[in-house]
């Protein structure tokens, strides 16, 4: 967009992008931050926050009992850290990309890959042979 077409505020598709533009910018920050927020002080919890962590911490989690070494074994490196960083730690692919340093393409077919390998070896299989 020019800069001269913003001259004319009553102009409704130059307000529409502004308003656009400050909402998308909004959501993504606000996602950004979110994301990155990990420290928060026990003391600063209400008594309903701290009833709900102790409750989450109380439980299991269920993929600390997983075996990752089958996967490590099965899997290349780039393959394995793919799968953990969109899986386990919750990352998309573009995220994952940039922390790898590689292209969403090349992400995505790593993960296909990996996703093939780990469905052969464990539902191509008979099940006595299965970790």
């Amino acid at each position: 967009m020019r800069i001269d077409d913003l001259r004319n505020k009553s102009d409704a598709v130059t307000v529409s992008y502004i308003a656009t533009t400050i909402h998308n910018s909004y959501v993504k920050r606000l996602a950004w931050i979110k994301k990155n927020q990990t420290t928060l002080l026990y003391s600063e919890l209400s008594e309903q926050e701290l009833v709900a962590v102790e409750s989450i911490c109380s439980t299991t989690d269920k993929y600390s009992e997983f075996n990752f070494t089958v996967l490590e074994k099965l899997l290349t490196v780039s393959e394995l850290s793919v799968i953990m960083s969109i899986y386990f730690k919750g990352y998309t692919a573009t995220e994952t990309a940039h922390l790898l340093g590689v292209s969403r393409q090349a992400v995505n077919q790593a993960k296909l890959r990996a996703l093939e390998k780990i469905k052969v070896f464990y539902w191509d299989k008979p099940k006595e042979v299965r970790p």
